[in-house]
């Protein structure tokens, strides 16, 4: 359904701020052209800024955003590729492109393209013979599927460290008990000796470090216990192991055993912090997928032999990482009319219900297009 009114170009055309704000960061690769021998630029996990045409075979690729300052120009029998996790910008045309991306801006026309974005396509000239899926969730689903396995995989290896864990704890604690003289084994809120058992909690030693890499942490640990626990330990037992060297060999292996389950705790409590990292990270993705609202902007002419869909991921979460991803489509497809300047429209909604609608090409010019409640439709910029 097209809305009435009369059209003035909207400032969402205007891909100059999203360039400036992509180039003025501080996070970018950079390329002028391939270099030889290769078609192929990576930018990682930074911004990709990549100057010139993209030529025919050429693949971009990037785990944050792309632009391309110039044109994108493949050919019919070698597309250009261009990858894009979050935006991808393109100052020039396209022509015989793959895209992949979370949104695309393309300031000139689009040829023959094939697009799958999650949320916005901009397309500030006219679009021929293109492909596009909007609100696409395939690498959403992907991404949220690695997490499931990473979360399945570190979650047995937790319950391994449970089961070593809880042997040492209940295995120390029978040692210092063992000795003539019982041995204290409390750390403060730390190490805890209780119900035939010493438990370690680190939770104030890592308070007390701070915000630190793993790695660091781990270091960080060790100089604790060296210089913290063995001290307070030797003090507080001081009894026990005072001049005589084979009581201070027996005081230092129980040492070693816990030293040992302090580690064994450390890395539990890291793959516990892991997993919430990848469940938070499941969050993200599960609310975005929910809050997609795809819509697709076109400046110029939106010219026969397009076709447009638009697919509504829903989320099914029973558990934490039990999940399910369905969605429904709604469709458009623009044929040429029985006159030059018609253009006939074949529109699928997301019951699946056809519809076939004659319009004047006029109306398929600076236009947005977009789902409501299950139905694709289309109006003038304001």
């Amino acid at each position: 359904m097209r809305q009435a009114g009369i059209r003035i170009m909207s400032a969402i055309f205007d891909i100059q701020p999203a360039v400036q704000a992509l180039i003025q960061g501080t996070d970018v690769v950079k390329s002028r052209g391939l270099p030889p021998g290769t078609n192929r630029f990576d930018a990682g996990d930074s911004n990709g800024i990549f100057e010139g045409t993209v030529p025919a075979g050429a693949t971009l690729s990037g785990e944050e955003s792309l632009l391309v300052d110039g044109n994108a120009v493949g050919t019919a029998g070698s597309a250009c590729s261009l990858h894009a996790t979050r935006s991808l910008l393109v100052t020039g045309d396209m022509r015989h492109a793959r895209v992949s991306a979370g949104s695309l801006h393309v300031a000139g026309n689009v040829r023959n393209a094939q697009i799958q974005v999650s949320g916005k396509v901009v397309v500030g000239g006219d679009m021929r013979r293109s492909h596009l899926m909007l609100g696409a969730f395939e690498a959403s689903k992907r991404r949220i599927d690695e997490h499931r396995h990473d979360i399945s995989r570190m979650q047995e290896q937790r319950a391994g460290l449970d089961r070593s864990i809880n042997q040492d704890e209940k295995r120390l604690d029978r040692s210092c008990k063992a000795t003539r003289v019982p041995l204290n084994f409390n750390v403060s809120r730390i190490v805890i000796q209780e119900q035939q058992r010493i438990r370690v909690n680190l939770s104030t030693v890592y308070s007390s470090i701070g915000d630190k890499p793993p790695d660091k942490l781990k270091k960080a640990l060790d100089v604790f216990f060296t210089k913290g626990i063995i001290g307070f330990l030797a003090k507080t037992n001081r009894k026990y192991i005072a001049g005589n060297p084979a009581r201070e060999k027996v005081f230092m292996q129980l040492l070693k055993a816990l030293r040992g389950l302090v580690l064994q705790v450390f890395e539990r409590d890291q793959i516990i912090a892991r997993i919430q990292q990848h469940q938070t990270q499941i969050d993200l993705l599960i609310d975005a997928l929910q809050n997609q609202h795809p819509e697709l902007h076109v400046g110029g002419d939106l010219g026969p032999e397009n076709r447009i869909e638009f697919v509504c991921p829903s989320v099914m979460r029973r558990e934490a990482t039990d999940i399910d991803v369905n969605h429904q489509t709604a469709s458009l497809v623009v044929k040429q009319g029985s006159q030059p300047d018609i253009l006939r429209l074949e529109l699928r909604d997301f019951r699946g219900d056809i519809a076939a609608t004659d319009v004047p090409a006029s109306e398929l010019s600076g236009v947005v297009f977009r789902v409501e409640e299950g139905e694709i439709h289309w109006a003038p910029h304001d």
